[in-house]
C-alpha cells in the first residue's frame, strides 16, 4: 500500500491559484547530497561494496523524492522562479529554505531583457513561504511579453547538510530504505509501514495547514 503525502500549500501545485503562472528551473544542481554513501549504508546495514553504486544512486533519488513533497531544497541549489506576470500584492516564491534572491530579469514585448533594480525591491528569506514585495516608491516594470517575462533567479537549501532537520534528514534515510527494499523485493507489510513513518515525518515540515 502506498502512502500519498499532501503537497505543501506553497509548493508548485498549490500555488497555482495564488500566483500567476510559473514555472521552477533548475539553473545549478547540488554540490552533494545531505546523507553520505557511509551514512546510507550503516541505515542499512550494508557492510560490503556490491551496491554501492546503486545506493548513491537512491540517495540522490530519495533527496529529490522529499524535496517534491515537502516544497523544500534540502541543499544549496539555484533556481530561476519564471512568472508571467506581477501580483498585485507580494510575490510569494514556490521554493524554500531561500537564502537570497540574485536578481529579477524581465523581458518585454520587444523581446529585450533588463534586470531590474534592486532598490525596487526587497527580499522576506525569514518567512515561510519566502516572498518578494516592493520598496516604498518601488515599481514593478510593465510592457512585458505574454509568457514567462519575469525570471527570480534564487539561492535556495539549507546550508549544508548539518543544518538539514533531524527529522527530514531520518525520512530521507527512510526513503533510500523503500527504495533499496523495493529493488530487492522487499515484503509488501514492511513497505507499507515505512512509507508511513516516512509520511509522518514529513507530515510538520509541509506546512499545509498555514494556508
Amino acid at each position: 500500500m502506498t502512502s500519498f503525502v499532501e503537497p505543501p500549500f506553497w509548493s508548485v501545485s498549490a500555488r497555482r491559484s495564488r500566483l500567476p503562472h510559473f514555472g521552477i528551473v533548475q539553473v545549478t544542481k547540488p554540490a552533494g547530497e545531505p546523507v553520505s554513501l557511509t551514512l546510507a549504508k550503516n541505515w542499512l546495514r550494508q557492510t560490503d561494496t556490491v551496491d554501492d553504486t546503486l545506493i548513491a544512486g537512491l540517495i540522490q533519488a530519495a533527496r529529490m523524492t522529499v524535496e517534491h513533497d515537502t516544497g523544500l531544497s534540502l541543499m544549496p541549489q539555484t533556481v530561476d522562479v519564471t512568472l508571467d506576470g506581477f501580483p498585485w500584492d507580494d510575490i510569494v516564491l514556490p521554493v524554500a529554505p531561500l537564502a537570497s534572491v540574485t536578481s529579477i530579469t524581465t523581458t518585454d514585448l520587444d523581446g529585450t531583457a533588463s534586470v531590474l533594480a534592486a532598490s525596487n525591491y526587497q527580499v522576506d528569506t525569514a518567512s515561510m513561504p519566502p516572498r518578494i514585495g516592493r520598496t516604498n516608491g518601488g515599481v514593478w516594470p510593465s510592457g512585458l511579453r505574454y509568457m514567462a517575462p519575469i525570471a527570480i533567479r534564487c539561492v535556495v537549501g539549507y546550508v549544508d547538510a548539518a543544518a538539514v532537520p533531524t527529522p527530514l534528514m531520518i525520512a530521507l534515510q527512510i526513503q533510500v530504505q523503500i527504495l533499496y527494499d523495493a529493488a530487492r523485493s522487499g515484503e509488501a507489510a514492511a513497505l507499507a509501514t515505512l512509507q508511513a513513518t516516512y509520511a509522518a515525518l514529513i507530515g510538520q515540515y509541509c506546512l499545509g495547514g498555514m494556508a
